[in-house]
């Protein structure tokens, strides 16, 4: 069964408090204010959450994925770029 993008582990969209939580883990690109950097270093616009017309548009991505038994704990929450997301196999 596979899932839509920035849904939790039961297919439910994340709620707002979540989205905010996870966007505060990106770190704050120096050349680029306010926009944030993910883990590949893309950069990524807070508004931008779920847009995927935009190469700016992020989502939030499971580190482990549910595959391998991650789950929907904050701590295994990040955002990514959503190119990222789609490469590295997290939809």
């Amino acid at each position: 069964m596979s899932r839509r993008s920035n849904t939790d582990t039961l297919g439910k969209p994340f709620d707002a408090a979540t989205i905010e939580k996870v966007w505060s883990k990106a770190s704050i690109s120096s050349e680029h204010s306010p926009l944030r950097v993910d883990a590949f270093g893309a950069l990524i616009w807070k508004e931008g959450y779920g847009n995927m017309n935009s190469r700016l548009g992020w989502e939030i991505a499971h580190q482990e994925p549910l595959t391998n038994g991650g789950g929907d704990e904050l701590n295994n929450l990040v955002p990514l770029q959503w190119e990222n997301n789609r490469r590295n196999g997290e939809v």
